[in-house]
């Protein structure tokens, strides 16, 4: 789930909060943001807890991150992340497939 707001101002900072999804040998790591222009490409990381040993359970985290458009006309902001859980450090052969979801936003 990816949630912005419809309309925002000309170099006015506004929300986006970006669902995640994770296991309990995961947490939350950084946000790289790229915005240039009317873009804005946004891609969450997770990171490896080490030594937690815990049953299987899906973890889901709201990230809310800031972006600030510096021109009016139709933003795009476009999220990248990953359609599974893995973890390739314990041994995962599993590969996930990254996935993007897109928002536009009217600036003005």
């Amino acid at each position: 789930m990816v949630r912005a707001p419809e309309t925002v101002g000309v170099r006015q900072s506004f929300p986006v909060t970006i669902r995640t999804y994770s296991g309990c040998l995961l947490e939350e790591g950084r946000t790289q943001i790229d915005v240039r222009g009317l873009t804005a490409e946004v891609t969450p990381f997770m990171r490896t807890i080490p030594g937690v040993n815990c049953p299987g359970f899906l973890r889901i985290t709201d990230r809310i991150v800031h972006l600030r458009f510096t021109s009016p006309g139709v933003g795009a902001v476009t999220v990248f992340g990953l359609n599974d859980i893995t973890y390739p450090s314990f041994g995962s052969n599993r590969q996930a497939d990254t996935v993007r979801v897109e928002r536009s936003v009217v600036v003005r």
